[in-house]
């Protein structure tokens, strides 16, 4: 996870969010997300949290823990990417 609190921070520094690409930082996860991050589902979330985070509307869970089920290893256990998560967006109204 520190490697994804880094790519997070990275982002932040240049004023811009970051790529869901960055965050997953687990070698094993990367190839077995590799072809789920080239389809128009996974562009179409990163469009969407680009504009939540960059609007600041708090979504979770928070940037460096978005793929935190890959970070622990639980891939021989579960299955699961970025189309199964629930990410939450919270917006002031």
């Amino acid at each position: 996870m520190a490697l994804a609190k880094q790519a997070a921070s990275a982002a932040a520094r240049e004023g811009q969010p970051p790529k869901l690409t960055d965050l997953l930082t687990e070698p094993s996860w990367k190839a077995v997300m590799a072809n789920h991050m080239r389809t128009t589902s996974f562009t179409n979330l990163q469009s969407f949290l680009d504009g939540e985070w960059g609007k600041g509307t708090a979504v979770f869970p928070p940037q460096d823990s978005i793929f935190r089920c890959a970070v622990l290893g639980l891939n021989s256990h579960i299955q699961c990417s970025m189309s199964q998560y629930a990410l939450l967006v919270f917006r002031n109204t």
